[in-house]
């Protein structure tokens, strides 16, 4: 599998590939090869010759990231090719539906119904092609419904929850 990304403000394209669990990231010239290891929601290992570096991560809204490598925060900000694919909508009386973007299968539910969400609040973990996607609150408020449970499968535009 093969992801495109843009950095922001920037005309370098970052080139992710997928090979029997070794990733391969080019970054203009540059050619970078690790192991990437989920270890829960969030978090994982990167696999280097010779060391292993614990991270954590988090989406903060629509093509931005917060990642956590050896208790160093970076924010990564990426023009994501599933953006303007669905991820949230709005419905008539102003509350937030939050949709899935692609089709897939719901890992996990972050939230409750009745709980208050600011944006960015990461609400369902939806996998899709082995890669967990979080799917967040884009304006935060009470979330009113969640309509999907783990391991319930997905189609693409599908409401996950609604905030508002």
């Amino acid at each position: 599998m093969i992801r495109r990304f843009r950095l922001a403000e920037s005309e370098v394209e970052v080139l992710v590939r997928v090979l029997a669990g070794e990733v391969e990231v080019r970054v203009g010239r540059e050619l970078f090869r690790f192991r990437l290891t989920l270890a829960g929601p969030h978090r994982g290992k990167v696999e280097l010759p010779g060391e292993v570096k614990p991270f954590w991560f988090s989406r903060l809204g629509s093509g931005v990231w917060q990642l956590f490598i050896e208790g160093v925060e970076q924010k990564v900000a990426l023009e994501d090719p599933l953006q303007g694919r669905g991820g949230t909508g709005r419905s008539h009386d102003g509350q937030e539906e939050l949709v899935a973007p692609i089709p897939g299968r719901v890992v996990q539910v972050l939230v409750a119904a009745g709980s208050e969400v600011s944006a960015g609040t990461p609400i369902v973990v939806l996998e899709a092609m082995k890669m967990q996607n979080l799917i967040t609150s884009q304006l935060g408020g009470r979330v009113r419904e969640v309509r999907v449970k783990p391991g319930t499968t997905v189609e693409a535009g599908q409401v996950l929850a609604v905030v508002g």
